[in-house]
């Protein structure tokens, strides 16, 4: 029987890697160069194929990695879904420990918070919602529904500075013929108004607890910014 010359291994190892058979390319590449060690037509090609393989292996682990984030959130919102607070808040703390610039995760736990200063007035639900909430958007300026929450909280509290900020940048994303946009448009223009021209809102925690201590919001949103029924 012939020894196969290294231009034939090397074409053969190309002939799978044209198929997208990855690990039999490899594998022919590793026995031609025992065959011929040093052999640089081989080893370019194995290097090349050692980079595609090193390729896969990171797009196969980005994929576990974004499942887990997604089952970690899963698993909060069906816990929100069924009133257990205390094990959706565990779950999500636990979810962000593993990945803790999730930005998914910090919205969840700030709507589960928003939640329930919307029903009890705490200052310290408000405070821990308004956190995570920017927490959120910092992690990803898109998310539109951490940035509706923010405003809303904000608006309800009386801080209009604040909440004129996330307005604007629920207007920059919508167009003119949307729903809400004419609503939204509205309390930029209160927000203005009420703000006084003032700079800069007075720390976020003399307005939640103003709204404790008169166990009533400063503006009736109805259910605009409040936090969605988990699916």
């Amino acid at each position: 029987r012939l020894r196969p010359s290294g231009d034939n291994i090397r074409r053969l190892a190309r002939r799978y890697l044209e198929k997208g058979d990855l690990d039999e390319s490899a594998r022919v590449l590793e026995e031609g160069m025992k065959r011929y060690p040093g052999l640089s037509e081989l080893e370019d090609v194995a290097h090349f194929v050692a980079q595609l393989q090193l390729r896969r292996q990171e797009l196969n682990m980005r994929e576990v990695l974004s499942s887990a984030r997604q089952a970690y959130y899963g698993l909060a919102q069906a816990r929100i879904s069924v009133g257990d607070l205390k094990v959706a808040t565990e779950t999500i703390w636990a979810g962000l420990q593993r990945f803790p610039d999730c930005a998914p995760l910090y919205r969840c736990l700030g709507e589960l918070h928003l939640r329930l200063f919307l029903q009890d007035y705490l200052a310290h639900d408000g405070t821990v919602a308004a956190d995570n909430l920017e927490r959120a958007l910092g992690l990803d300026e898109t998310d539109v529904r951490a940035t509706t929450y923010l405003a809303g909280l904000y608006f309800r509290v009386g801080s209009y500075n604040r909440a004129a900020k996330h307005l604007r940048n629920l207007l920059d994303r919508m167009s003119s013929g949307e729903e809400r946009y004419a609503f939204i448009e509205k309390l930029l223009v209160q927000c203005n108004h009420r703000g006084g021209g003032d700079s800069k809102d007075r720390p976020l925690a003399e307005y939640l607890n103003a709204v404790y201590d008169n166990h009533a919001f400063v503006d009736d949103l109805q259910e605009w910014g409040w936090p969605e029924s988990p699916k």
